[in-house]
């Protein structure tokens, strides 16, 4: 499943969009968020256009590609239900 996001941001904090070993990154820091996000590796993101360092964005777009089972709903649906036999339902 191809994932679109559409970002905005300050950069003040970050060397730019690509990743960089040692810099703080956009990429890097929104990749690691995701990571945590889809319960997985950081995933790799393409993105239409890039920053330098210091530089703020309004309207860039990326896309990460993610297997479905990845996806996490968090929705009330899929909360585990107690057993029919389990004392907490009582």
């Amino acid at each position: 499943m191809r994932i679109r996001l559409d970002l905005a941001y300050d950069g003040t904090d970050f060397s730019g969009w690509a990743r960089q070993p040692g810099l703080r990154t956009v990429e890097e820091t929104l990749a690691l968020a995701l990571a945590t996000v889809l319960r997985g590796d950081p995933p790799r993101l393409t993105v239409g256009g890039r920053t330098d360092a210091g530089v703020h964005a309004r309207g860039s777009v990326c896309h990460l590609d993610v297997d479905e089972a990845a996806m996490v709903s968090g929705g009330a649906d899929d909360a585990e239900q107690p057993a029919e036999d389990d004392d907490t339902t009582k």
